[in-house]
């Protein structure tokens, strides 16, 4: 529970006790006069510490819109850059938000760090700040909002990179925290179910002197309680020869799969792999296609690697709990891959025996597109595993003809 806290002058002492801003009525948009003052001031969230290296000062970007995998429109509070070369993630939510009791605000987070993962340098840029020339590089953004930056090309090198492997500090900030969320945190910390971004909720508790509302408004930050979240990532590292640059590439979490990992969290229940999709890939492997494995260790879903294809493209088996259904699916999740996808789309496959129901989904990956085979929950793994083969045997060819090398 916040303390009160003392203030002592010449004139004496002054007591200023802890409320939230519900409670503070002459404020009228309560949330944009927190995400106002964590702006102008982001200590209050208490990021700095010896182990992350992160420091200031901030460069703060407010409500800017991202495109989850799906494309829909998603848009966090703020969004920091730091001259250390962190990137931080803030939601601000108030006390009496029906959102801080549920998943949906991590959900939101998660969804939202791991879009921009997707996102090049340039369109990343494009985010942050529209009046910038095409094709500036992150540096212009440091060098533009960070003046007293060093060194905006190492410091922009950085971010880029922490980026690109998941590396985000997410913030939920509030000024008080539900034990909903606070359990859920800690259930997540407890099973280490996620793994990879860095979750904090920060609370940032108002404190006033009641009926004397000319001394302002103190604010203090308040309990942190932190852990490590991701739905589910792969990044692949690949070398060249000759000292030629190495390349990166990333899978993101589906906004599906964030929140069936986060109802597993919040329900309590073991993180084990759904019987279904183990089922699936064991009688995969006993036919697999030559040159493909599987990856991954979520619990609803198996990537079927091919093997010289980036990992943003790939096979996979995924479950739905929430759906009651299986998918056999072939994913295109960075704009690398996005000329193959064309291909696949213009290619137009029919349904066939071995195929049913064979259908390509344009919403997927920010309109990239999907091609998937969906069945009911309790289909034989036998059944999918046919289904991916044939599925393999029917792209295969058309993918490898339009990949990049």
């Amino acid at each position: 529970m916040p303390l009160p806290v003392v203030r002592s002058s010449d004139s004496g002492l002054l007591t200023f006790t802890p409320t939230t801003f519900r409670e503070i009525h002459r404020i009228q948009k309560k949330e944009e006069f927190l995400e106002d003052r964590i702006e102008a001031s982001p200590l209050l969230l208490g990021l700095e510490d010896s182990r992350g290296n992160l420091s200031g000062p901030y460069a703060a970007f407010r409500q800017k819109h991202a495109e989850n995998p799906s494309g829909t429109a998603i848009r966090p509070d703020i969004i920091f850059l730091t001259a250390s070369g962190h990137v931080v993630v803030v939601e601000v939510k108030v006390d009496g938000n029906a959102e801080l009791r549920g998943r949906e605000v991590v959900a939101q987070l998660v969804e939202y760090a791991g879009s921009l993962a997707l996102y090049t340098e340039e369109e990343l840029v494009e985010l942050l700040d529209k009046s910038l020339p095409p094709g500036s590089r992150l540096s212009a953004i440091l060098e533009k909002h960070l003046p007293d930056c060093k060194d905006p090309e190492e410091v922009a090198a950085s971010a880029l990179e922490r980026i690109r492997n998941a590396e985000l500090h997410l913030v939920i900030a509030c000024d008080k925290a539900p034990q909903g969320l606070a359990d859920l945190v800690r259930s997540v910390t407890a099973q280490r179910a996620l793994g990879g971004y860095q979750l904090r909720v920060c609370e940032v508790v108002p404190h006033v002197v009641e009926g004397h509302p000319e001394h302002g408004i103190l604010l203090v930050p308040g309990r942190r309680i932190e852990t490590q979240l991701i739905g589910r990532t792969v990044v692949e590292v690949k070398g060249a020869p000759g000292g030629a640059p190495v390349s990166v590439s990333i899978t993101i979490p589906s906004a599906d799969a964030v929140d069936e990992n986060l109802a597993e969290v919040s329900s309590g229940s073991p993180r084990t792999p759904h019987p279904e999709i183990l089922a699936a890939v064991e009688a995969y492997m006993s036919m697999a296609e030559p040159g493909t494995q599987p990856v991954g260790n979520g619990p609803s879903y198996r990537f079927i690697c091919v093997d010289g294809w980036p990992g943003s493209l790939h096979y996979e088996f995924i479950h739905w709990t929430s759906k009651e259904a299986l998918g056999v699916e072939l994913h295109f999740e960075s704009e690398k891959v996005r000329p193959v996808a064309d291909a696949i789309r213009d290619a137009k496959l029919a349904p066939t025996p071995d195929l049913p129901g064979l259908a390509w989904d344009q919403t997927w990956s920010k309109g990239r597109g999907r091609l998937r085979v969906v069945f009911p929950d309790k289909t034989s793994p036998d059944v999918l595993a046919k289904t991916m083969v044939a599925l393999i045997r029917k792209t295969r060819g058309i993918v490898e003809k339009v990949l990049p090398t």
